[in-house]
């Protein structure tokens, strides 16, 4: 993907982001459009359906090196923790965006996608670990998209 696609800014003030999947661009474009027009949005989850209302680096005819040599452009580092409970309760508990993963789990022992207890979502975690880590020295294990280029 495009440096100069990933490159956000507000209207307001001279803050760029470079927007890393996974690393708070949910939090960081609501702290923009808040910048940008003095409200919070209504629907803060739902942020991502305005992302074409964001200023991006084209806006300001930046290349991809003008990207990759931008001074103030700043991304987000999330804890691992938070990310990872992020990850498992949102989009494998939650939304299923993940399906395939979703899939590969249930064939797992003592996997168990409806638990309500602590202790049973502490082995769904390990078993979801387990499966990144063969995914990852497994190219064939699951299918790449875009956002798992390494």
């Amino acid at each position: 993907m495009s440096l100069t696609h990933r490159l956000f800014s507000t209207r307001t003030y001279p803050i760029r982001n470079l927007s890393v999947l996974k690393c708070g661009p949910t939090q960081v474009r609501n702290l923009f459009y808040l910048l940008d027009h003095s409200i919070q949005f209504h629907t803060p989850n739902k942020i991502h359906g305005l992302n074409n209302t964001f200023l991006r680096a084209s806006n300001f005819q930046l290349t991809d090196a003008d990207v990759a040599a931008e001074q103030h452009a700043f991304f987000v580092m999330l804890h691992p923790t938070h990310r990872m409970l992020s990850l498992y309760f949102d989009k494998m508990l939650g939304s299923q965006q993940l399906g395939q993963i979703r899939r590969m789990m249930t064939r797992y022992p003592l996997v168990d996608l409806d638990t309500k207890t602590v202790n049973g979502h502490l082995k769904n975690c390990f078993s979801f670990l387990d499966i990144l880590e063969r995914a990852m020295s497994d190219p064939d294990l699951l299918p790449r998209n875009q956002h798992w280029q390494m």
